[in-house]
């Protein structure tokens, strides 16, 4: 199975969950340490509802994805880069997108 994780970082490291496994966490100091630890606790939380009996494991349901949100300083570097034309059916295609 494939479950999805949240990694959020702060000043002090890293930490993860997974949604759909309440109470799967794992914490470390950095990125390549917390999805070793994450996924080792992914394993451990799997097994600890099997060996309490719970038959039912959860499928993964977590949808990941991201949104785009450009600010002004980023359009006007995309408007030097694409040229106006182009940048401009690029911005009417964002627009319509958000509609």
């Amino acid at each position: 199975m494939k479950y999805a994780i949240v990694i959020e970082t702060g000043s002090d490291g890293c930490s993860a969950y997974v949604p759909d496994l309440p109470g799967c966490v794992a914490a470390a100091k950095t990125l390549r340490q917390v999805k070793k630890l994450i996924a080792s606790a992914v394993e451990f939380h799997l097994e600890g509802m099997r060996r309490h009996g719970e038959r039912i494991i959860p499928e993964p349901s977590t949808v990941v994805d991201y949104v785009l949100i450009w600010n002004e300083e980023e359009e006007e570097e995309l408007r030097r880069q694409f040229g106006m034309g182009r940048m401009t059916k690029l911005l009417a295609k964002r627009k319509k997108g958000r509609q």
